[in-house]
C-alpha cells in the first residue's frame, strides 16, 4: 500500500516490465542544464499524455525552480516532430532557442537527423547521461552565441 499520492505517481511512471524505470541521475542532469543556462522545460515524451506530468517530474527529482511551460499536444495525425513544430509556431517567443532531448530519432525526425543542432538523442534504457549532458550543453553554447551574435 502506498504512504502517499506522490509515491503512487512514481510507481505509476516505472515500467520495470519494460526494463525502463524512473531515473533520477537522468533527472540532475536534466535539471542541471536547466539551471546551468536558465533553460525552461517543455515536456515531449508520453509523460506528456497525461495531467500529472508536472508532479511526475518533480517527484522524479526535478530541482525546485525549474519551469515547466507545459507539454506538446497529442494529435494522432501528427508525428511528434510535427507537434513539436506545431507548438513552437503557438510560441514565437521561443524561436529558435530550443533543444529537442529523446530516445526516438524516427518519430522526432527532422530534429533526429543529420546531427540536427536541436536534436539531442538519448538511449532508451541509458536516458540522458553525462555523454548526452556534454552535447547538449556544447549545443545550447551554440545557440546562445547566435542569439548573441544576432542580438548585437
Amino acid at each position: 500500500e502506498y504512504d502517499d499520492e506522490l509515491d503512487k505517481l512514481c510507481a505509476n511512471y516505472s515500467y520495470p516490465h519494460l526494463g525502463k524505470v524512473n531515473d533520477y541521475q537522468a533527472v540532475q542532469w536534466i535539471s542541471e542544464l536547466c539551471e546551468k543556462y536558465n533553460i525552461d522545460i517543455v515536456v515531449t515524451s508520453t509523460w506528456r499524455l497525461h495531467d500529472n506530468y508536472k508532479m511526475c517530474l518533480v517527484a522524479g527529482g526535478l530541482r525546485k525552480g525549474i519551469k515547466i511551460l507545459g507539454r506538446v499536444t497529442k494529435d494522432n495525425n501528427l508525428t511528434r516532430a510535427e507537434q513539436v513544430n506545431q507548438y513552437l509556431m503557438t510560441h514565437p517567443e521561443i524561436g529558435d532557442q530550443f533543444i529537442v532531448i529523446d530516445d526516438d530519432d524516427v518519430d522526432m525526425s527532422p530534429f533526429g537527423y543529420n546531427n540536427d543542432e536541436h536534436f539531442v538523442k538519448c538511449t532508451t534504457n541509458g536516458g540522458f547521461q553525462l555523454e548526452e549532458f556534454d552535447e547538449a550543453e556544447r549545443k545550447v553554447k551554440c545557440l546562445k552565441r547566435e542569439l548573441k551574435n544576432y542580438d548585437r
